[in-house]
């Protein structure tokens, strides 16, 4: 009697140790899952912060391009107030040329206003870039965080 009960434990305890190994298997594997995922978050993470640091750079080419032209225009607009106040002082064949050169002025003025709404479409664009940038980093600090906990629980 002593030994069928004996027998019974012991045949207990295997079925347990076996469904111990089982699930020791399994959750090895999801862990292993879990850690390749986070991987490939932070890779494409990484992929995503390099694509926006590039992207900010090309902005600020532009930007700065577009500030060269708004000066040019500026410039052009001045030039074409002076023309424009001199020709009114002339005859008639000169008053023709300065309806001219006042039309050109309003084209340059409503060229200047689209060269600023651009501008500052690219500042807005460079914040939001930015913006990305810091989210980015903050992604691959998590991903980072994460991986470290994966690695608290290698079997």
């Amino acid at each position: 009697m002593f030994r069928s009960r004996f027998a019974v434990v012991a045949d207990e305890i295997r079925k347990l140790a076996e469904q111990s190994k089982l699930s020791t298997e399994k959750i090895s594997q999801i862990l292993g899952g879990i850690k390749q995922e986070a991987e490939k978050a932070s890779n494409a993470t990484k992929d995503m912060v390099t694509s926006v640091q590039h992207m900010s750079q090309e902005s600020g080419t532009v930007l700065t391009s577009l500030n060269k032209m708004a000066q040019h225009v500026n410039e052009i607009a001045s030039m074409a107030d002076s023309l424009a106040a001199s020709a009114q002082q002339q005859s008639a064949s000169a008053e023709e040329m300065s309806a001219a050169v006042k039309s050109l002025e309003q084209s340059m003025n409503s060229i200047l206003d689209k060269v600023e709404k651009v501008g500052e479409s690219v500042t807005d664009q460079l914040k939001i870039s930015d913006q990305i940038s810091e989210a980015s980093k903050h992604l691959v600090e998590l991903s980072q965080i994460l991986r470290e906990h994966m690695n608290h629980f290698k079997i």
